[in-house]
Order: structure tokens, then sequence, then C-alpha cells
């Protein structure tokens, strides 16, 4: 049916296939030829793969060879495939985005080879882990590996909440844009890797997770002289920001989400974040009205410290104790990194263009 579909789209740039689990091993499932499809869609630049969910997986497609399909992308994101990167060759010379789940040490283990064949052309790469495994001790890896400080790659987003423990020494010169949300239940403190508190080049920058706030805070204060936009989701490190007397005069777009965020939180960070322009600022949990459903907690007087302030994100207006004070406009922060790339988008029609575009 897909094959068919092709034959009468031949102009398709882009296209998302959710497909059943696909194996390596033909023997395991039906063939597809996936040659047929690389000459049918002889234009496509971007996928998206993924499998599907139950009743379909028992129905399986063997890669044989996918590959086909793969020479030609600029742009992949692939889910859910179990081993498809495993056979996976490295003949991928043009592609700039990948996104990549990794259910197996031995995905992890594909990737520098497919890596090393788009090194020129590679400009964004996202990496999620979910290498879960009760049975098994937490999975432990090397980026150094996957050679992140290549001249191209400017843009580098990392998510695990597998309990995955991870390595790195250096990030290189040319990286601008970094994500890093890392869960780990076994530690409950983990330090930020050393080659993290070292960049000193950084546009964007997204934390989540267990981290140490004074590395994190080490972190930011080495790159205060390019930071312009910040993602992170724990009130400690505004205490350790305070506490160092650390102030980023270049950000720009700040978005902070936790759950125990105070009032008080918002002034300091007005402090330490001086020219904010664009704010997004959510409460996982936040008392509300009584009767009426609406949060209660921030307060108009609390943002007007904020000197630049020009636009706030949508959930930051539901959150206001008063919204019909704001004078300021509606926006949309699209982030973070790990989620693909920054940009504030104002919601008034009029204004018919982005606010700001943090990076292409």
């Amino acid at each position: 049916m897909l094959s068919r579909l092709a034959s009468k789209t031949p102009n398709i740039h882009s296209a998302r296939i959710n497909v059943p689990i696909l194996f390596s091993n033909a023997d395991s499932g039906s063939s597809f030829n996936w040659s047929t499809l690389a000459s049918q869609w002889s234009k496509l630049t971007t996928l998206s793969l993924s499998d599907l969910p139950s009743p379909y997986i028992n129905e399986t497609y063997d890669i044989s060879n996918i590959s086909d399909v793969f020479h030609r992308l600029q742009h992949l994101d692939i889910t859910r495939c179990d081993g498809i990167r495993t056979h996976m060759l490295p003949t991928m010379p043009y592609l700039q985005t990948l996104a990549a789940c990794i259910d197996h040490a031995s995905d992890y283990n594909a990737l520098p080879k497919i890596l090393q064949s788009c090194q020129n052309t590679l400009h964004t790469l996202f990496i999620r882990f979910e290498c879960y495994d009760d049975r098994a001790p937490p999975n432990s890896f090397n980026l150094d590996d996957l050679n992140i400080g290549h001249k191209q790659l400017k843009t580098f987003g990392l998510y695990s909440m597998d309990g995955s423990q991870f390595n790195i020494t250096e990030f290189g010169d040319n990286l601008e844009h970094l994500g890093w949300c890392v869960h780990n239940f076994l530690e409950m403190d983990p330090s930020l890797p050393p080659a993290m508190i070292k960049k000193d080049t950084l546009k964007s920058l997204s934390f989540a997770g267990n981290m140490d706030p004074d590395c994190a805070a080490l972190v930011l204060e080495a790159n205060k002289y390019s930071l312009q936009t910040l993602y992170f989701e724990d009130t400690d490190l505004i205490d350790a920001l305070q506490e160092s007397k650390v102030r980023l005069y270049n950000v720009t777009t700040l978005c902070c989400i936790s759950s125990s965020l105070e009032n008080s939180d918002v002034c300091s960070l007005a402090e330490i974040f001086p020219n904010v322009k664009y704010l997004a600022l959510c409460r996982k949990k936040y008392p509300t009205l009584k009767g009426t459903g609406r949060p209660m907690w921030i307060a108009m007087d609390s943002l007007s410290h904020f000197q630049h302030l020009e636009a706030l994100d949508i959930m930051t207006f539901l959150e206001l104790v008063d919204q019909s004070l704001s004078t300021f406009q509606q926006c949309k922060i699209l982030g973070p990194v790990w989620k693909g790339p920054y940009l504030v988008i104002p919601l008034q029609e009029s204004r018919g263009r982005y606010l700001c575009h943090m990076f292409h």
C-alpha cells in the first residue's frame, strides 16, 4: 500500500511513517522493498519513522535495504524502532538533523559510524535514552564516542529518564545550543559533566533532571557573555546564582518550570536576568483561588522588576493573579532544546512574524 501511494506522489519532500516494529532479520518479518520506495520518493529529504503500538505489534517488516531511503535525507527522526540503528549503513552524507531514540546499548554502539558519515553536514543531534531493564545495572555511556565536538555540530540535546549514566570530556568549540535532561534515580544529586563547566560559548541552554545547582551556576557563569536563552526546572539554581552573585545580562529569553517556584523567586530572577524580554513561568503545583480554579501566585508587582519585558508565554498569563492588569504581549516559547529549537512566537496575527529566532 505504501509503495502504491508513493508511486502516485512523486513530489513528496517530507514524510512521517508509522509502521509495525522493524527487524534487521528478514526471516522474522514480511519483506518490504525499501529500495523501490526510495526510487519513487526521489525528492524525499525529511523522514520521521516510528513503530506502531499494539495490536499491530505481531506484524513486522524487515529493514534489509532501508538505508536506500536514508541516503538522500537531510532530516531524520527515528522513534521506537527496535534495533534499526544496528542495521543502518553509514551512508547519509547529506544529513543535517538527526533525532534518535536509544532502546538498547547496541543502538548506541551503532551511532558513531552513522555520525561519522555525516560529520561534514550534521548540525543538530537529539538523543533520547530509553534503555529500561530492571534486571540489569544502569547503562554507562561515554559521549566522547560520538565526536560531538566536530566542527559542524551546533546543537546537541540529551534526554534520559532510564537511570543511564553519562560521561563526556569535550563538547568542542562550536557547540552553541545544549540541552541536558538526565534523571538518575540512583544518585539523587549527580554533578554535571566537567566538560559542560568548561564550555563558554553557548547561546541557549536547557537544564532538567537531577543536577548539582552549584555546578549549574558555574556553567551559567562560564557562558554569561554568550548565553541568550535559558530553560531550567530547579529553583535551587536560583539560590545558587544569588549566592554566587552571578548576573546574566545577555539572557533575553527565560523559561522556568518548577513545582516549588514562589513569587519571591520571580523577583530574584529579575535580579539575576535583568534584561529578559520574553518570559515563561510555570509552577507544576500551585494554590488556586477558591471556587474559581484560577491560580493565584504570580503578582504583577513582581513582574515589574523585569525592566525590559515585552511578552509573556501564554502559560504565564494563565497563572497571573490579575490578568487584567497585564499590558504585556502574549507569546509562545517553543523549547527546550531536547524537544526542538527555541522559538518565541507572537500570538497576535497582526505582528505576522517571529519575535525572535534563537537559532536556525
